[in-house]
């Protein structure tokens, strides 16, 4: 093989190597042409599995501001601006709190999101004390203490025990203390969310949650 052939060889080699850094960049190349902006659709389906693997549930996966009261929507909008306070939703069964409250999560698109129901939260827990389970407490606290924004839903709706409510002090006084943002849904008030949990945690909650009262009857029953 002459010198010409070698040359050949190498510049091909070197027209490889520009190819597959540029299109692990996302840079354009003559031969691909600029990266193409991902569709509406595939920017849905890429929201609803980030929610998915939060934890939402399969019933609220689609759900998205549009159908959210403009006027209340711009009073939970701070909560979207990166800083620390959070948004305690409250007011009757079935008046949208949990739809809300998945509305603002699905616009959060940077950062570590979980959603956990009360109950569910408290049922976890209450398995981690069995031989072989897979999570330890201190994992299940550590994992919604830590994430950027959390959604606790349906606080209150649960029967407290003293096991309930040092777990969720634990929970929110870790949030409260960090100053993670945290959505809390409820059909309970401030006022007796104290009465129910305790005033610790229903401190922390008016110290780092904005109060929105939601209105309106049942959506669930037609």
């Amino acid at each position: 093989m002459d010198v010409k052939s070698n040359q050949d060889l190498e510049n091909i080699r070197d027209n490889l190597v520009r190819l597959t850094e540029a299109r692990g960049s996302g840079k354009s190349t003559p031969e691909s042409g600029p990266p193409s902006e991902p569709t509406e659709e595939v920017v849905r389906r890429m929201k609803r599995r980030r929610l998915a693997n939060a934890g939402v549930p399969a019933r609220f996966l689609g759900v998205d501001r549009m159908s959210i009261d403009p006027l209340v929507w711009k009073r939970c909008e701070p909560l979207l601006d990166g800083g620390p306070d959070g948004v305690f939703l409250c007011g009757p069964v079935g008046c949208g709190k949990t739809h809300l409250a998945v509305a603002l999560l699905r616009e959060v698109v940077q950062g570590s999101i979980r959603f956990l129901s009360v109950p569910e939260l408290m049922l976890r827990l209450r398995e981690s004390f069995r031989d072989g389970a897979r999570s330890s407490e201190g994992d299940i606290i550590d994992a919604c203490a830590g994430c950027d924004l959390l959604v606790l839903d349906d606080l209150g709706v649960e029967k407290p025990s003293e096991f309930a409510v040092q777990s969720l002090y634990l929970v929110v006084d870790r949030r409260y203390s960090e100053m993670r943002r945290t959505v809390i849904t409820s059909n309970f008030t401030i006022g007796e969310i104290a009465e129910r949990v305790g005033d610790r945690i229903a401190s922390r909650i008016a110290g780092m949650c904005r109060v929105v009262e939601l209105q309106g009857e049942d959506r669930r029953v037609r």
